[in-house]
């Protein structure tokens, strides 16, 4: 966040950058993607 003064009385909060776009290629294939979507189904079997 970045916070400056727009005159007296006003503070704007703004974003820095876009954290989310800055990782999504981190994640790109890191679960398989079906038709549906992913395969939460899979990832929560994969706990027990």
């Amino acid at each position: 966040m970045v916070a400056r003064a727009d005159g007296p009385g006003r503070i704007v909060l703004e974003r820095a950058d876009d954290v989310l776009g800055r990782y999504q290629e981190i994640f790109t294939g890191l679960f398989e993607d079906t038709e549906e979507g992913f395969d939460l189904e899979h990832l929560r079997n994969e706990w027990d």
